[in-house]
């Protein structure tokens, strides 16, 4: 036998799962508020590229690498950390998109599951009574979960951005340092003979 609520004052729902907003509801909801497939074909047509995962392979920053002169590595290796950054900063950019369409859905869940717990009660119940049976209704649960999903995704998406974006620091100030040490070395190497501090032959005396 299923067991029936008791909200205060003696108000009687029935049980969870009677609660819910319509399943044709809830679709017509995710369909209402889910743009981000329609802001991705706006941006195709203005000449966004697809966000393909980089074909190069991402090597985390090494003590060897540090020690190494030539700046051909470390070009290389920049190029490659870029491309990383910037498929991952557009995977962190697109879990953000879907969690701001997700955070509205279930706003406007809540506000219609809200309005039907007022009919079904027959007596105006408290916001506390409200709140807690909205929060346990099944579509709002599975939303929540979604949600959830969503900004742990965000919360680790963003750490490897962040780990991308200084490894990427340390190789460009590593060219810099070693494109800073070539021009001194060709500097030194076209300074002439006669020129300050260059060698010159001990005079002979009468």
């Amino acid at each position: 036998m299923k067991r029936t609520p008791v909200l205060g004052g003696g108000l009687r729902l029935p049980p969870a799962r009677e609660l819910g907003v319509a399943a044709s509801v809830v679709a017509k909801l995710e369909d209402q508020w889910n743009t981000v497939q329609r802001v991705d074909v706006r941006l195709a047509e203005m000449g966004m590229l697809p966000n393909n995962e980089p074909d190069v392979v991402w090597a985390p920053v090494s003590t060897e690498l540090l020690l190494t002169a030539d700046i051909k590595v470390y070009t290389t290796m920049y190029a490659a950390q870029l491309r990383w950054y910037n498929y991952a900063n557009r995977l962190l950019a697109n879990v953000k998109a879907e969690h701001l369409g997700l955070k509205n859905q279930l706003c406007d869940l809540q506000v219609k599951a809200r309005k039907r717990i007022r009919e079904l009660a027959g007596k105006k119940p408290s916001v506390s009574e409200i709140n807690d049976t909205v929060e346990n209704d099944p579509s709002t649960l599975d939303l929540r979960l979604r949600k959830q999903e969503l900004e742990q995704l965000n919360i680790k998406l963003t750490a490897w951005v962040e780990e991308l974006d200084e490894s990427k620091k340390v190789v460009s100030r590593q060219i810099e340092l070693r494109r800073a040490e070539n021009e001194a070395g060709q500097r030194e190497g076209n300074i002439p003979n006669g020129g300050r501090g260059a060698w010159q032959p001990r005079r002979q005396g009468p």
